[in-house]
């Protein structure tokens, strides 16, 4: 287990942008934090709108534009909340997310196993909106997703972003195994989310899920336990 945590450690590092300046890590800080402490749908979509001009702001920086991909769907799960704001369109959103994602792809170029692998888990995360907004073609949407994680899988089969969506889908299982195990990947992946101090350098987006579905797994234990 030493090895695997310290390998992970210094996927993070590699993934990490190191050579950013304190200027650009301190705006990326705190426009992420914009979204951390959100409390509604609207305050949600000032911290996208906030990504969004940071990605303007610094035009050859990857790493605003995979931010505003990730928080589109964000935004975009919220959009039955009363205090949606009314100039959004849902399916666009999406859409949004799609392109600035391609964007930073772009502007990031060539790419390592490890950066390769978190790329291709928020395009299939995208993909799992996607059968909301063309319902019609919502089998071909989760065969994509499926598609994205086993290729973000065997890019780097250590990647803390599956090991959280694998946490999850355990987690919906009603067998006690399953539960303890997926709340074992979902401590796994926040150890290695914790070993960084700014998340917005790095593409740490769904340690936001971990919170929530620990929680959630916890009380089925304890059900299943005291059942």
């Amino acid at each position: 287990m030493k090895k695997i945590v310290v390998l992970s450690a210094l996927a993070a590092l590699c993934f990490s942008s190191s050579g950013q300046s304190k200027k650009f890590a301190n705006d990326i800080k705190e426009t992420l934090y914009m979204h951390d402490t959100a409390s509604s749908a609207a305050s949600e979509a000032i911290a996208l709108s906030a990504f969004k001009d940071l990605a303007e702001k610094y035009p050859n920086e990857w790493l605003p534009s995979y931010w505003t991909a990730y928080l589109s769907t964000q935004v975009y799960r919220l959009w039955n909340r009363p205090d949606f704001p009314k100039d959004l369109d849902p399916k666009k959103l999406i859409k949004d997310a799609q392109t600035y994602l391609e964007k930073s792809k772009a502007i990031k170029g060539e790419m390592s196993k490890v950066e390769k692998s978190d790329f291709l888990m928020l395009e299939g995360f995208i993909y799992g909106f996607m059968k909301f907004t063309l319902p019609k073609e919502e089998g071909r949407f989760l065969e994509l997703q499926e598609q994205k994680y086993q290729e973000a899988m065997m890019q780097n089969p250590r990647n803390p972003l599956m090991y959280v969506m694998q946490g999850i889908t355990l987690l919906q299982q009603d067998e006690y195994r399953d539960i303890v195990a997926g709340i074992g990947l979902l401590d796994y992946a926040e150890q290695t989310f914790e070993k960084v101090d700014n998340r917005g350098l790095t593409t740490y987006w769904n340690k936001d899920f971990i919170k929530f579905w620990r929680s959630r797994g916890v009380e089925k234990l304890k059900g299943l336990l005291e059942g």
